[in-house]
């Protein structure tokens, strides 16, 4: 049963059965309040709500908010689930489009394998990985015009190593195969 001390912060919304909590919140608006147990701390209000109503939640899981709606402390509106099963859920996992305008479709979608299981989209993913392992547009030695022996960087004495981003003097290259140790 919840106390009268938490009946009195909330207000129900007719329309979606939700009960909005109209206390302090968080930073990630979640509602939040001071518990005193053994000792005084604050405590998530839809985690009091479902701990009071409906008992404790199993250690490994985290309560999802049905509803879609972080200040919703109705009980009847959380469900225990795995992280990945709440992130699946999200408000995120849910859209038709991701943060680019691609639309979200099964094969275009990747789920991640990781605890998060959170989902990506491939077009995104690809994109930022060409701009990840792309030449810089800054090649390593392109201010320099002569090797640190002295010959010139010429295109018949310049090889271009490393996806050209860094360039090697063909001649001390030869001079370095002839003479090894010197």
């Amino acid at each position: 049963m919840l106390p009268d001390r938490f009946l009195d912060k909330i207000s129900p919304e007719p329309n979606t059965g939700c009960w909005l909590w109209t206390a302090a919140t968080n930073n990630q608006g979640y509602g939040v309040l001071t518990h005193t147990t053994d000792k005084k701390r604050v405590v998530l209000a839809h985690r009091f709500a479902f701990k009071s109503e409906r008992g404790e939640i199993p250690e490994d899981r985290e309560l999802d908010h049905l509803c879609r709606t972080p200040l919703c402390v109705n009980p009847s509106h959380l469900e225990p689930k795995t992280h990945g099963g709440n992130m699946q859920n999200s408000r995120s996992a849910l859209k038709e489009f991701c943060a680019n305008g691609h639309e979200r479709t099964p094969e275009n979608t990747y789920i991640r394998k990781d605890r998060s299981g959170s989902k990506q989209c491939r077009v995104c993913s690809v994109e930022a990985n060409r701009q990840r392992y792309r030449p810089t547009g800054n090649p390593q030695n392109t201010r320099k015009t002569h090797c640190k022996r002295g010959h010139a960087f010429t295109p018949e004495n310049t090889r271009w190593i490393r996806n050209h981003t860094a360039r090697q003097c063909r001649a001390c290259e030869v001079r370095v195969k002839e003479n090894p140790h010197g």
